[in-house]
């Protein structure tokens, strides 16, 4: 049998996680999806999430995708939860921001979806604490 070989030199570069630290994306996808099951595996009522997709425009880690699920529970999107920066940071960066507490109360999350898409913003991530080849999104800001 003869030989055939591959370069396979680009995939492991997109394996490996860009270097903690802050940066320039373009985001390519934002979807609201629903969860398939109703609950989760500890029996915890499921909510929709936004999936969604960005990729670092300059740097060392040019080309690189990055993804960030947000989710929508008003549990961890309430009472200052860790969650609850992240979306609330995402939507700020998009001026989308609930402005007062009934704002907040019946906030219409069907215009993200195209909202966000080809917006620039900042990402900043570190390396995933649950699996090292992955990279974590931490937090959201406006583009330089």
């Amino acid at each position: 049998m003869s030989e055939v070989k591959i370069n396979l030199t680009g995939a492991m570069k997109a394996a490996k996680p860009a270097d903690p630290g802050a940066y320039p994306v373009l985001v390519k996808k934002c979807e609201l999806k629903k969860p398939k099951q109703e609950t989760d595996r500890n029996g915890n009522k499921t909510y929709p999430y936004f999936s969604v997709q960005a990729e670092i425009t300059d740097g060392p880690f040019a080309g690189k995708k990055l993804f960030a699920t947000l989710t929508t529970n008003p549990e961890e999107t309430s009472n200052g939860g860790a969650k609850n920066f992240m979306l609330l940071n995402f939507l700020k960066v998009l001026d989308m921001d609930p402005k007062d507490e009934e704002e907040a109360e019946n906030f219409d999350v069907s215009e993200l979806q195209n909202a966000a898409v080809n917006v620039e913003m900042v990402w900043t991530i570190d390396i995933d604490p649950n699996e090292e080849t992955r990279n974590r999104v931490i937090g959201f800001s406006e583009a330089m």
